[in-house]
């Protein structure tokens, strides 16, 4: 049974189609239930339908407007003072529908319903009739050459025929087309828009399917308690209070602001249902104001204010979210629709209100949509703002020659807010991080909610830009992941003070970063006409129907309009002009037919050719209009930021980048004849990359025990290439040695090199920072390229991409540059014959030299700001490469004191306090001596308790005070055990000579020395580290015995494996992403620039090292500074706590456990006993 109560026939099965079975295809069995609520749709007709279009164009002069003023006339007398507003709205109602009824009968007229189209299908349906019927007869030949005439002319019909329906189609098309320019050029957005849903139509909106928490679609009746529910607990509250009005003196309105405020209606405006429609209003002004005169002078007198229920409703009705799913209530966008005449009384109280208003709004920042502004001046505003904030956030990322110059300036962080459906956002730069901000955000909410408006904190969007040592700390703070994975800036204590936090948004058409926005919202827009272009496809590649001239001019009108939209209120950069030519240029070529590897022409003879101009060109035209404008605007408040949005589009007019020039395609050129000049494009810049000095094989390595620890090999040397001549290289180009061809610059060698002829370039094995650096920077000699990390650099040279060496001539930079290149110190005569007359100790007599080797390498000149502690420590390291150097620090362990010798020495270390808690009974119990009486037995015995009593205070504050320290170990603490066995991973041995090294330096010249004892001890740990972690990078044997042992994942990554007390042993922690072995370097790297400073590491201590350490393993006790400088220093050690990394060294670092020592656990004891 149906559930309508009719019977049915089950069929249990049904034949859909052919399945196939097998790896990728799955039968599946599904039940189809049909219900009568979702079969059926009610089609029942309105009993008051209104012809919509008809009742429109009676708002201008015509014969419907005749119309319309004639039905009125027969019911005006009904009009007056008497009559309410109520009744006025059904009046007007009925008349519309007498004059303009609906014909539902009428049908739209099609193509095939024209008389010349119908004659035309009708002759050939008569020519394939009579062709049918002479089959009978073809065995006779008079029939045959009838029936041959007959195919003939039936032929020739249907060419005629579909000849006739292009040249119909190009004639409807040509109209829509001149019809959507003329709406264009008047200005007239819709208009140009209902021509474009006719020639290209989007796809229909999803069906609304409101399901419940469980996923299954509701019933009609549920989905309106639902929708009931949801929006009634939005809309219950009122936004003030209610309180009774009374009225002074009578409100006079005049029936010209009443006609004025009725002119201005739009015509298609929304009303609800039972209301009149506003073009009635809008058309019937004249006799209608006089009404609506008449009824405000009644009931607008002094007393109680009364205004008309009608006027007072409003009508909630929902629309589906363009490119969103509806699944909730709160997915559909509610519109409340009210009357037409109630709109036209308040549009006559806002323009008397509006005066005021702008008067009160001369001191306070304005920038909704008001007077005088646009989307484009919103769009310029928050595009200034982001460009701002990316260059200030860009500032503070700092590379080696930032770091080399000196201080930098002040961190700052910003915000971005912007308020879904309210169409607000806050923005600010601000130096430092302010806790004050979620204050600020509360704020708003509370502020907005106060006033009646429903902030939804689920539809706003928060964008943070943060750089600083703060940062990270600051976000962590505040934003927090929520079930679903999403990050939420926590702004306040309750459940819903959270606002979504994102990298980007879409406003208005664009997309707003902190990042290259320029480049997200053209993608953004590229994306967008593209989806226009695909939609009107069939008609833009209709070759036969439209000429080509008229499907350019349909392109330009609905598709590039799309492209650069907003384009210059957001700017444009030269990627992005790159972005937005390649986009037209395959538009354009597919729509004329002209591939650029079948006809040869390049991009720019194409433009001229059919004359489009280039997209920069269009741009740079509209910025100047856009300029033009926002000069002729003169508005007497100066709050609307019109200077600000000015400045910005004549800055963006300004950075425009040149018209992109695509690569034109090369012709085979010999080599012999390139050395004439040939014509570059302006913006692509000859950088060459030829091919480079081969490299020899690198020296043999020095075998030192253990798979890991490793020395580094040998510098190679520059040797000429022991191969076939090369030949002969162009002036301005490089050519390729197989076909002699030409390129402009090495990078189009390389990859016609590598398509062209297969050939890959080896990659250069060893490259040394002394040979292809300059002045201790990553600048390279050759071509002058500057990189910000040494590693850029090394991979600039090993992938064959200097120019410079490409054609043969190496250190060109450097004798270009008028500063004279620097020698390393070793290379330096004078400090050599210094040294060999009065040794190392002759050069702290010069003060400046000593301060450039704490920081610069006196072997390759290169600046590190932990250079001195690699040179102090580096021969105890067996993974550097300072210790196969013979450093003059390299003494020999017999000399100097003993660490129980040198432990005397130590005149500023604190006393160790006694850990045995008993030490003090022997003293409670002895009996003082001294001259005098004495005392009783009774003062005896009471001063014995008191002192007994003391003891337990002390011994409890004692308590507390270690508990406390505990506590506030939790968070500064970390604990470094050292596995304590013979191997060449273990590092005890190392830690040992370098604090014997320390105290022997500390002895004979301590000014060498200007860290202490910790730090160097720490850093002199990481560089191991770091030596032992980078050799493994390059060793494939050892990446598979690591991935064997579970160190490290499939791709490489260092991975996190924490102990299992009941398995007794290590499993793999899931819940910590693997960190990648490059990534760890980094952390070591700026783990040792954070240890400069003595401050972020108060603490690094352990019991008396000794040569042979006894016991299992040595545990080192690490204190980060709670300062704010070594907040990264504590973020790198907890990221480091179960890290398999460290198993290099055979360390383990975990963080500081609440657990008391052996002595305080001794004295809790004795404490309770007592």
């Amino acid at each position: 049974m149906q559930a309508t109560g009719c019977p049915v026939t089950v069929q249990p099965q049904i034949h859909f189609a052919s399945w196939r079975s097998g790896a990728r295809h799955m039968p599946l069995l599904g039940m189809i239930d049909l219900k009568a609520w979702c079969r059926f749709r009610d089609r029942t007709p309105a009993k008051l339908a209104i012809d919509q279009d008809a009742l429109c164009r009676a708002c201008r002069p015509g014969p419907e407007l005749e119309i319309l003023r004639q039905a009125f006339a027969a019911k005006q007398h009904l009009f007056t003072a008497d009559l309410l507003p109520s009744q006025a709205e059904a009046e007007l109602r009925n008349i519309c529908v007498k004059a303009f009824p609906l014909q539902r009968n009428r049908t739209i007229a099609l193509q095939w319903q024209n008389p010349e189209v119908g004659q035309d299908l009708s002759l050939t349906w008569q020519l394939r009739r009579s062709l049918k019927q002479q089959a009978a007869f073809w065995p006779h030949l008079s029939s045959t050459f009838r029936a041959w005439r007959l195919h003939v002319q039936l032929s020739r019909r249907v060419k005629e025929l579909k000849r006739n329906s292009r040249r119909r189609r190009r004639e409807h098309w040509q109209a829509q087309l001149s019809e959507a320019e003329q709406a264009s050029k008047a200005g007239n957005p819709l208009k140009f828009f209902q021509v474009v849903q006719r020639l290209a139509p989007k796809r229909a909106h999803a069906r609304v399917q409101i399901r419940d928490p469980k996923g299954q679609i509701l019933t009609p009746a549920l989905e309106d308690k639902a929708l009931a529910d949801y929006w009634q607990g939005i809309y219950s509250s009122t936004s003030l209070p209610y309180q009774a009005v009374c009225l002074r003196e009578s409100l006079l309105v005049t029936q010209q602001e009443l006609h004025d405020a009725l002119r201005g209606l739009k015509q298609r405006k929304a009303v609800a249902k039972d209301l009149a429609p506003a073009a009635v209003w809008k058309a019937l002004a004249s006799p209608l104001s006089c009404y609506l005169n008449a009824v405000l002078s009644k009931i607008w007198q002094p007393g109680p204010l009364h205004i008309p229920s009608v006027w007072a409703r409003s009508d909630l009705h929902f629309l589906l979210k363009p490119q969103k799913v509806t699944r909730r209530p709160q997915d559909l966008r509610p519109i409340a629709l009210q009357s037409a005449a109630a709109k036209a009384v308040l549009t006559v109280f806002k323009q008397r209100l509006q005066p005021s208003f702008l008067e009160a709004m001369r001191t306070l920042p304005q920038y909704a949509y008001v007077m005088g502004r646009s989307t484009h001046e919103a769009i310029s505003r928050v595009a200034a703002h982001c460009k701002e904030v990316r260059d200030l956030l860009r500032s503070q990322s700092l590379t080696v020659f930032d770091r080399f110059e000196g201080p930098c300036s002040f961190c700052y962080e910003t915000q971005t807010f912007l308020l879904k459906n309210s169409r607000f956002y806050l923005n600010g730069i601000r130096p430092t991080a302010q806790d004050g901000l979620p204050g600020v955000v509360l704020n708003i909410f509370r502020i907005l909610r106060e006033l009646g408006m429903q902030a939804n904190p689920d539809k706003s969007t928060f964008i943070i830009g943060a750089r600083g040592q703060q940062a990270r700390k600051w976000v962590k703070r505040w934003v927090r992941k929520d079930s679903d994975g999403r990050k939420q800036f926590h702004f306040g204590g309750a459940k819903q003070d959270r606002v979504p936090v994102a990298s980007q948004l879409t406003y208005l058409g664009v997309v707003l970063s902190y990042r290259n926005f320029e480049l997200a919202t053209a993608n953004h827009r590229i994306g967008v006409a593209a989806g226009h272009r695909d939609r009107l496809r069939r008609i833009l590649h209709a070759r036969r129907v439209l000429s080509v001239g008229h499907r350019l001019r349909l392109w330009r009108i609905m598709v590039q309009t799309s492209q650069l939209y907003a384009v210059e209120a957001v700017g444009l950069t030269a990627e992005t002009a790159k972005l937005l030519h390649i986009q037209t240029m395959r538009h354009m070529r597919a729509i004329i037919g002209s591939a650029r590897h079948v006809d040869g022409d390049s991009d720019q003879l194409f433009m001229l050719k059919h004359c489009i101009p280039d997209c920069v060109e269009l741009v740079k035209t509209k910025c100047d209009a856009f300029c033009q404008r926002l000069a002729r605007t003169e508005l007497e408040i100066p709050c609307f930021g019109a200077e600000g949005i000015l400045q910005w589009a004549q800055f963006v007019r300004d950075s425009l980048p040149p018209p992109y020039i695509a690569k034109p395609r090369s012709q085979p050129t010999p080599a012999s004849s390139a050395s004439v000049p040939t014509p570059v494009p302006e913006d692509s810049a000859p950088s060459a990359h030829p091919k480079p000095v081969p490299l020899p094989p690198p020296s043999s390595e020095r075998d030192v025990a253990g798979a890991v620890v490793a020395s580094a090999p040998s510098a190679p040397t520059l040797a000429p290439s022991s191969g076939p001549p090369a030949p002969s290289k162009p002036a301005n180009g490089f050519s390729c040695a197989i076909c002699d061809q030409v390129f402009s610059n090495l990078h189009d060698l390389k990859t016609h090199e590598g398509k062209a002829h297969k050939k890959v370039r080896d990659k250069i094995a060893q490259v040394q920072h002394t040979e292809h650096g300059y002045n201790g920077f990553p600048i390279c000699r050759h071509c002058g390229d500057k990189f910000s990390k040494w590693s850029a650099l090394t991979r600039h040279v090993t992938r064959q991409g200097c120019p410079a060496l490409e054609r043969g001539e190496p250190e060109a930079y450097a004798k270009s540059q008028a500063e004279a290149m620097v020698t390393p110190h070793v290379q330096r005569p004078h400090i050599m014959q210094a040294i060999r007359e009065n040794g190392w100790e002759s050069l702290l007599t010069n003060a400046d030299l000593c301060v450039d080797l704490k920081q610069r390498c006196a072997l390759c000149y290169q600046w590190d700001p932990v250079l001195q502690e690699k040179q102090l420590w580096g021969h105890l390291l067996p993974s550097l490469e300072e210790a196969v150097q013979d450093w003059p620090m390299n003494h020999d362990d017999s000399k100097g004191d003993k660490p129980s010798e040198a432990k005397s020495k130590d005149l500023n270390k604190r006393r160790r306090t006694n850990d045995n808690p008993s030490f003090s009974s022997d003293k409670q119990d002895r009996k003082g001596k001294g001259k005098g009486k004495g005392k009783t037995k009774s003062s005896k015995d009471a001063s014995k308790m008191e002192l007994k009593e003391a003891v337990q205070l002390m011994a409890a504050m004692t308590l507390q005070l270690v508990d406390q320290a505990s506590r506030v170990q939790l968070d500064t603490s970390f604990l470094l055990t050292m596995k304590n066995e013979p191997g060449p991973e273990n590092l005890l041995p190392i830690m040992y000579k370098v604090w014997k090294a320390w105290k022997t330096m500390q002895e004979q010249e301590p000014s060498k020395l200007d860290k202490p004892l910790r730090c160097s001890m720490m850093i002199s740990m990481l560089l191991e580290i770091k030596a032992r972690a980078k050799k493994l990078l390059d060793d494939s044997e050892q990446q598979e015995r690591m991935k064997a042992l579970e160190w490290i994942d499939s791709e490489g990554r260092w991975v996190y494996r924490k102990w299992s007390p009941t398995q007794e042993a290590l499993y793999l922690d899931q819940s910590r992403k693997p960190i990648p072995q490059t990534a760890f370097v980094e952390q070591l790297d700026q783990a040792m620039t954070l240890l400069v400073r003595p401050e972020n590491m108060p603490r690094f201590q352990s019991r008396e090292l000794a040569p042979e350490m006894k016991g299992y393993a040595v545990t080192f006790h690490v204190d980060i500074g709670l300062r704010s400088e070594a907040e990264p220093l504590w973020q790198i050690f907890n990221t480091w706590v179960d890290l398999q990394a460290w198993v290099l060294g055979a360390v383990r670092i975990r963080p500081h456990r609440l657990k008391r020592p052996p002595a305080a656990d001794r004295l809790s004891v004795w404490l309770g006993n007592h």
